[in-house]
């Protein structure tokens, strides 16, 4: 009986996780979920970073190529004028004489 009484006296005393830890473990991590989300999607967020910086990079692309075009048409023609071209969507135009 003795043994018993033990045993009994044991598994009272064993401490186990309460409810009320784990809720508050649960809330911790829900909020550092939303701060993550937040530093990654905000409007300052490294996503929102990176697609800005691959628009920047695809202009910068875009205005090269165009004062490549440019500088290519002087060299064949000395009279070209910058203000004499005209774009389409699918060409660019120029004509020598103003």
């Amino acid at each position: 009986m003795k043994k018993s009484k033990t045993i009994l006296m044991k598994k009272k005393n064993a401490r186990g996780i309460t409810l009320v830890a784990l809720v508050v473990t649960i809330v911790i991590l829900l909020i550092l979920a939303g701060i993550t989300i937040s530093l990654l999607f905000g409007d300052n967020g490294a996503i929102t970073r990176a697609q800005e910086s691959a628009f920047k990079t695809e202009i910068a692309k875009v205005n090269e190529k165009f004062n490549m075009y440019l500088n290519t048409k002087k060299m064949e023609n000395l009279e070209f004028q910058k203000g004499t071209l005209n774009a389409g969507e699918t060409s660019l135009l120029y004509n020598t004489k103003p």
